[in-house]
């Protein structure tokens, strides 16, 4: 978590910033509070027009994690592409996608890759 508490500190300054690919699979030490500090930052992220989100294998992400990425990628306008692999989500976790969906009007792909479905 405090690699990517720090990450997001920096994250947050890069307002041209278009494409962001983050992939942080593997990370077993990563939780949800982590996930909210960057979920944070990529609120600021209004350019952002390509985000590919990588949690393959990450244990600790729950459906709160889940439910930030999409309250942060609700403000992305401008998103065309977004791309979002989890190890496991839960109903709560597809209704937040479901929802931010909804409200990406732009989108014009979008890649779900999920390894286990509770």
């Amino acid at each position: 978590d405090k690699t990517l508490i720090h990450f997001s500190k920096g994250l947050q300054n890069l307002k041209k910033l278009r494409k962001l690919r983050l992939d942080v699979s593997n990370c077993d030490h990563l939780s949800g509070f982590g996930l909210i500090r960057v979920s944070k930052s990529l609120q600021k992220l209004i350019n952002l027009e390509q985000l590919y989100i990588m949690m393959n294998e990450c244990s600790n992400i729950d459906d709160e994690g889940i439910d930030q990425i999409c309250a942060a990628a609700k403000s992305m306008t401008k998103l065309k592409e977004l791309a979002l692999e989890v190890e496991e989500i839960a109903s709560g976790g597809m209704i937040s996608l479901s929802n931010t969906c909804k409200v990406l009007t732009q989108l014009e792909t979008l890649y779900l890759i999920f390894n286990e479905c509770a």
